[in-house]
């Protein structure tokens, strides 16, 4: 793993979020990364880790969320892009080979591809932020891309990091930042290849689940969004860690991301038509 403004002895950390299709429950798993990347799990370390690894410095938090969303959207830890732009390597055609209940497409509502429906996403959040802008891009990579090396990557897969995703599991979102400025440097997604996928509106479909407003739900994560529920409060916002029958995003996601990256001003309506072709205010 690197970072623009890491190095061996302040190494990027770890924060991992899940999207989960049901349970109330929740945990936090502390997990060490040392300085060539490796990755260890509290329990597992030893006095010399402690020792060489410094891990006061060193320590992230993998937030497996399980519950119900309580609150506004707030930011995880503070992190935050420094960057006007992200580019988001969109590998979802080229692992749509591992979907194992792929149900065909056009989806639901007409898009051709999973790939074309991100398009959709980073436009809808885009809208609202003045600082920052998504730009997705088409990837060739059917292994999902790797992780940890700076880019940014969405692919369909059922890991992450190491980290399974069980059935119970939509997505996942790995996070790296420098602790040091607090600024990401990478966020990459996975998208749980046992679930079936589409894309529509309205109340969840017992048969397939869509995409869409998990899509939506963990682009907020990539940006610096958390569940609402760590701020303590019960909130309808698309960021709360249950998916529900909310499928787009609401005041509470939109304000919690223009926290972060300031309000980008409505575009003026255009001006009145006349009939000599011309413009008039």
């Amino acid at each position: 793993m690197r970072a623009s403004t890491s190095s061996r002895s302040n190494p990027i950390r770890l924060l991992q979020l899940y999207l989960l299709e049901s349970f109330i429950f929740e945990r936090i798993s502390p997990v060490v990364v040392g300085p060539t990347g490796e990755r260890k799990r509290i329990n597992e370390v030893t006095p010399s880790d402690r020792s060489t690894l410094g891990i006061d410095e060193k320590i992230a938090l993998i937030a497996v969320a399980l519950g119900m969303g309580i609150q506004p959207s707030p930011n995880l830890e503070g992190q935050t892009w420094n960057v006007r732009g992200i580019f988001i390597m969109m590998n979802l055609t080229p692992t749509q080979y591992r979907l194992t209940n792929f149900r065909g497409l056009p989806l639901s509502e007409g898009s051709p591809s999973y790939q074309r429906v991100y398009f959709g996403i980073a436009a809808d959040w885009n809208q609202y932020l003045l600082r920052l802008q998504i730009y997705p891009l088409r990837g060739s990579n059917p292994t999902g891309g790797a992780f940890g090396n700076g880019l940014n990557n969405i692919s369909c897969g059922g890991t992450l990091g190491g980290s399974k995703l069980d059935i119970d599991t939509l997505a996942l979102t790995d996070y790296y930042y420098d602790p040091s400025t607090n600024f990401l440097v990478e966020a990459d997604v996975v998208y749980n290849q046992n679930i079936r996928w589409n894309s529509y509106r309205g109340p969840l479909f017992w048969r397939s689940m869509d995409i869409r407003r998990v899509m939506l739900h963990e682009t907020g994560h990539m940006i610096g969004l958390d569940h609402p529920h760590a701020a303590g409060q019960q909130v309808n916002a698309i960021m709360n860690s249950v998916v529900s029958n909310t499928d787009d995003l609401t005041n509470d996601d939109v304000t919690g991301a223009q926290s972060l990256y300031g309000v980008r001003a409505p575009a003026p309506p255009p001006l009145p038509y006349n009939s000599n072709g011309v413009e008039e205010d």
